[in-house]
């Protein structure tokens, strides 16, 4: 009884043991990548995973993953976010024969979120750390210790503050992009590129590194905002293997610093895990790094390889292809001879192209493409074709003039030009669509629409097209007038004053009599009715108007005065309407003149008044 306890035990056990590791065996590898979105603050955060398809099922595919931010000054846990799978795609490989007698089926399941952080919270000038860790990778690994058995492993990427100094740092993490389907042929020279694009073109920097283990068990297999923190464990080699014979051969595993390309010549088979690290630059700076996980396995392709294919441009078939003008807007085929039971795939700068096995190649974008040839039912070594580089068709030096976008109002007409030659034909296009009988190297029109001027020249092999879109101007608004006052004084002016308006030419006007162009500000001298007109072509707006009246004496009232004899008391009264200005003159005391104090003679006694608008008028 107690022994059949026992085996009950064991035998859970080992249920339970199975069903944990099994649950991420299916994982070899992955990346993550980060990019920032137009709005400030906002990034696409994207977790790449790689996995076997062969033990890829519904209880060990996640949905939904955490992952972890982390200050990398003091690991300071920040924020976590859960990615939920968007795409399960399968890596091509180009011989799948060789990859399917290898049991090679490899998906790459992506998680993406949109997330935002706040560049005011990280700005911590030695940058963060984002991570997923799991337990188990893909065991059977010949270069790690008891070949991967429930060894974890840790994706991770580093960034830089979101803020430096107060004002905001924009950066993108370098990206590796959806790698081959590949495999090593034993003895013969591989190589696989493992270069990453940057979107803010910094300078990146390649190494092979140690992967990493992390914290994770087969018996605690996921992290967690307390356990996902630096520093990561490393992986266990096996004996004798190591950052430097990382999969043996002659020469060993390396990748170039600069291109990201992975070269060895393998001597042993076996399957091999590896990790390459990015690391970005700015101004020689480093910023960021991102970490890729990886496996590659070294088989036996020992069969005599097919024939190399020799590919063609267009229907020149007597001259193989390998450097190919591309005009703008336009398409070349690259095809080939193809044989019966033999497999082709298209390659572009190295990757294999979804679905392009078939011996001709529509290529609408430059870049550098070969095509590679292995037999359908058996593995042996593939053969590629030469290298065709599909480069920039060169065309006239052509431009147009406006280069930019033009804006009308209703009537008005746009004139666009381009550069003229004399062997130069024209072409003209509106929205897509050819516009008869324009064949000058000049347009006029009056349509809204994207205009597009083809010129060629029969000394070169390709058009050049620019555009220029002809769009609505907006009416402008009624532009404000001010004025300093609207009573204008003797020897005086008035300032008026308006806003300007991108784009728009001003008038000032006086009735309808131009005055001034161009200016802010006008210095009214004169009565009158001013206002001003802002145009740009057909579209107008006039502001209000503003009156400004000139003051005059016409409302003083002064008694006269008569002659009279001179006396040392005699005091003569002064009187003026209205009553609230004041008198000036030889012998003048409150309203009255003083004859004594004046004296004999003529004087003259002026009467001054102060208006409601300011201005001092006298008679």
């Amino acid at each position: 009884m107690q022994t059949c306890t026992w085996r009950v035990i064991i035998i859970s056990l080992l249920v339970a043991v199975v069903n944990v590791d099994g649950w991420a065996a299916h994982i070899f590898g992955g990346d993550f990548s980060m990019t920032a979105l137009a709005t400030q603050g906002r990034y696409q955060l994207v977790l790449n995973v790689y996995a076997d398809a062969n033990t890829l099922q519904s209880g060990n595919n996640d949905q939904n993953l955490d992952v972890h931010i982390f200050r990398k000054r003091d690991n300071a846990y920040m924020a976590t976010f859960i990615l939920q799978q968007q795409t399960n795609i399968s890596i091509v490989y180009q011989n799948e024969a060789c990859a399917g007698s290898q049991g090679l089926r490899t998906v790459e399941l992506r998680y993406i979120r949109e997330v935002v952080l706040n560049p005011a919270t990280y700005n911590d000038p030695q940058g963060y750390y984002v991570v997923w860790e799991r337990c188990c990778r893909t065991d059977g690994v010949d270069n790690l210790q008891n070949r991967g058995q429930n060894v974890g492993m840790v994706f991770t990427f580093e960034f830089p503050p979101l803020s430096v100094n107060g004002q905001f740092f924009r950066n993108s993490s370098p990206d590796f992009g959806t790698p081959n389907g590949d495999y090593i042929c034993i003895n013969k020279p591989f190589n696989m590129s493992m270069k990453a694009t940057d979107a803010d073109g910094d300078e990146l920097r390649y190494s092979l590194v140690i992967p990493l283990q992390g914290h994770t068990t087969n018996i605690n297999t996921g992290g967690s905002p307390a356990t996902s923190r630096a520093p990561f464990p490393e992986v266990t080699w096996a004996a004798g293997y190591g950052l430097n014979n990382i999969i043996p051969g002659n020469p060993a595993l390396s990748i170039d610093p600069r291109t990201g390309m992975l070269t060895v010549t393998a001597n042993q088979l076996g399957r091999y895990a590896f990790a390459v690290l990015v690391e970005e630059y700015r101004n020689g700076v480093k910023i960021g790094l991102v970490r890729r996980d990886f496996q590659l396995k070294v088989i036996d392709c020992g069969n005599t390889p097919p024939p190399a294919p020799t590919v063609f441009a267009g229907t020149n078939t007597t001259q193989p292809a390998t450097t190919v003008e591309l005009c703008e807007g336009s398409a070349v085929n690259l095809t080939f001879t193809p044989l019966t039971d033999i497999s082709y795939q298209w390659k572009k700068d190295g990757v294999n192209l979804p679905n392009e096995k078939n011996n001709t190649l529509r290529v609408t974008q430059l870049g550098e493409y070969r095509v590679s040839a292995s037999f359908a039912r058996t593995c042996a070594i593939d053969t590629v074709s030469q290298l065709v580089k599909v480069v920039a068709g060169r065309g006239p030096t052509a431009r147009l003039n406006p280069s930019d976008t033009v804006r009308i109002c209703n009537g008005d007409t746009a004139v666009l030009q381009a550069t003229q030659g004399a062997t130069f034909r024209y072409e003209w296009f509106r929205n897509g669509i050819s516009i008869p009988n324009e064949t000058k190297n000049s347009l006029s029109t009056r349509q809204q629409g994207t205009y597009i001027v083809s010129v060629s020249d029969p000394t070169v092999a390709c058009p050049t097209r620019d555009t220029v879109i002809v769009a609505a101007r907006a009416t402008p608004n009624k532009p404000p007038l001010t004025a300093s006052k609207s009573l204008l004084c003797l020897r005086d002016s008035v300032k008026l004053e308006t806003e300007l308006q991108a784009g728009f030419s001003i008038e000032w006007l006086r009735g309808n009599q131009v005055l001034a162009k161009d200016q802010k500000v006008f210095y009214a001298k004169q009565d009158g009715a001013y206002r001003v007109r802002i145009y740009q072509g057909s579209c107008v707006a006039f502001s209000d108007s503003i009156r400004i009246t000139q003051a005059t004496s016409n409302a003083i009232v002064f008694d006269s005065l008569r002659a009279v004899c001179y006396h040392d008391s005699l005091r003569i009264p002064l009187n003026a309407t209205p009553a609230s200005g004041k008198f000036i003159g030889n012998g003048v005391e409150n309203n009255t003149i003083d004859v004594q104090k004046a004296g004999v003679g003529r004087h003259a006694i002026r009467y001054e008044i102060q208006l409601n608008g300011g201005c001092i008028v006298e008679q």
